[in-house]
């Protein structure tokens, strides 16, 4: 096993990470549900909308088996920038 400068192990390398656009979910719909890609356009459509439209509402999205999703509110972050050595405030998004 490889070691880095100190001797201890090196992790093992990481795969590359695969990014599923919504474009791949709408041919995977149509291909499973033997559906037509613009019927799966339209049903991929209005799941994420319907989940964006509960989020914005300020409501829980939760998919057994998958995941939970909410909106949080954060606080602003103060950073420092080495140059011009200013500070730069980033504020929340939404």
């Amino acid at each position: 096993m490889p070691c880095d400068t100190v001797g201890s192990p090196l992790p093992p390398p990481r795969r590359p990470l695969k990014v599923m656009a919504r474009s791949d979910l709408i041919e995977e719909v149509s291909r499973v549900t033997d559906v037509t890609r613009r019927d799966a356009e339209l049903i991929v459509k209005s799941v994420l909308g319907r989940i964006v439209q509960a989020l914005r509402a300020g409501d829980k999205v939760e998919l057994r088996d998958f995941g939970a999703f909410r909106v949080r509110q954060r606080r602003e972050l103060a950073r420092r920038v080495p140059r011009p050595r200013a500070g730069l405030w980033y504020a929340p998004l939404g």
